[in-house]
């Protein structure tokens, strides 16, 4: 009977894993100048949240991947996180304004339950690497992909649990926030001159950490930690 148990348990855990791979790990038939943009997952990318005493459970970030033109003019979303898009938060009455500031400033404002990202541009965060199929508007051949992250409790050193006031350097979201700001990729993509190729987005900094809808990011990154490891790499494959 315990062997019989033991089998059933494997089976059901077996049947979890292959469950979440075909949610997270995405196949697409990509024609040509379509996008392939591939999220490779990071030591860093679950952390355990707190529940109820010591019960936790894995936590995975929140994170938008969108379109801007050669001159930062937002054009579409790709892929947005349920929390954030249909504003799913464990706590619902808290907007978490410091979570993706600059995805937040460039769409022109935070979603809201009255406007929330579409279905289809948002889902839960995958648990393991996914791609994401993009195809360019027509005449679209130059424009930027960008991609903002964030975790909630990620704290150090520098962004401490506790930091409430949010002018401060270090603000760090309050009860139940961010810690370290958001991280912010890009890549500049030019589907003519890098056609058959991949393309990486850099790490270009980290967004406000108070939350502050000017658009701007920051790429001194010397106080970030643990958040540099959410994410291994993102690549674009131009096809």
């Amino acid at each position: 009977m315990n062997r019989l148990k033991t089998l059933i348990s494997l089976l059901l855990a077996a049947a979890v894993f292959l469950m979440l791979q075909a949610c997270s790990m995405n196949t697409y038939t990509a024609e040509s100048g379509d996008l392939l943009i591939k999220v490779d997952t990071g030591s860093e990318w679950l952390h355990n949240h707190p529940l109820i005493g010591p019960i936790t459970r894995p936590n995975p970030p929140t994170f938008a991947i969108w379109i801007t033109d050669e001159l930062n003019n937002y054009i579409d979303d790709i892929y947005v996180t349920k929390k954030i898009g249909q504003v799913a938060w464990i706590a619902n009455d808290d907007p978490r304004p410091e979570a993706l500031p600059l995805w937040s400033s460039v769409r022109g404002g935070q979603p809201t339950v009255e406007n929330q990202v579409p279905d289809g541009l948002s889902g839960a965060t995958p648990s393991i690497a996914s791609s994401f199929k993009v195809s360019p508007a027509s005449g679209l051949s130059r424009f930027i992909i960008w991609l903002e992250i964030n975790h909630s409790l990620d704290y150090n050193s520098f962004f401490p649990e506790g930091v409430n006031d949010d002018e401060a350097d270090n603000y760090s979201g309050g009860i139940g926030g961010s810690g370290q700001p958001a991280l912010v990729y890009r890549a500049d993509i030019d589907t003519a001159l890098n056609a058959g190729s991949i393309v990486e987005l850099i790490l270009a900094g980290h967004s406000e950490s108070g939350g502050d809808d000017s658009g701007v990011y920051y790429a001194d990154l010397t106080c970030i930690t643990t958040a540099a490891d959410i994410i291994e790499k993102v690549e674009v494959e131009i096809k």
